[in-house]
């Protein structure tokens, strides 16, 4: 997995390919915070940038019918487009990451790039989401099956959640079946490690 910066702090542009172990090293002021810091704010807010869409025919089927299948191979296809577009909508959130002003950010860049091996779906999932009171639908995946079962659990005449609900509760989980490995690499600044850990596309 690469991680692609441009224009950040004193950084022009920069590339660098995570590793198990990944060390940042450089004289002071060429920054090495700066790059540290951007990559740790995107793994920490990466499952709310990420969009996973499911289509609205399929959430409607889901609502008429009772039940859909979802084949993850479509969304692993899509994940490098899924990444870009999270990688953008991360990039409004520099700011915040560093506590500064807008204007420091307004040419910065934060990109990853996907290698083949970065992307393992799990190969056996289970999750039923629910309300206060109730057990709304089933997500689950067989082993060597392509494909989500996705289940309401109560009357279809009784469902009241609503569709944007259904759909962002089905891309939690598919950000959940369908990883993107980090293998528990680390990143290393100034003596500390800083834990990375597994994270989805969407």
């Amino acid at each position: 997995m690469k991680i692609s910066i441009k224009e950040l702090g004193p950084i022009k542009q920069a590339e660098f390919t995570l590793g198990d172990l990944t060390i940042i090293c450089g004289e002071n002021n060429t920054g090495k915070t700066y790059a540290t810091y951007a990559l740790h704010g995107f793994l920490a807010c990466w499952g709310t940038v990420l969009p996973i869409v499911v289509p609205h025919k399929d959430v409607q089927k889901l609502l008429n019918e009772g039940s859909i299948e979802l084949n993850i191979q479509t969304y692993i296809d899509n994940a490098q487009s899924i990444l870009n577009d999270g990688c953008k909508e991360y990039t409004k959130l520099l700011q915040n990451v560093f506590s500064s002003s807008n204007k420091l950010f307004r040419e910065s860049q934060f990109r990853v790039v996907l290698e083949p091996d970065d992307i393992r779906p799990l190969q056996v999932f289970e999750r039923t989401m629910g309300a206060v009171n109730a057990q709304l639908f089933s997500i689950s995946k067989k082993a060597d099956s392509p494909l989500v079962t996705v289940s309401l659990l109560l009357e279809q005449g009784k469902v009241k959640i609503q569709p944007d609900i259904i759909n962002r509760s089905i891309g939690i989980a598919l950000k959940d079946i369908i990883p993107v490995i980090c293998r528990q690499r680390g990143t290393h600044r100034r003596g500390t490690v800083q834990k990375r850990t597994p994270f989805c596309v969407h």
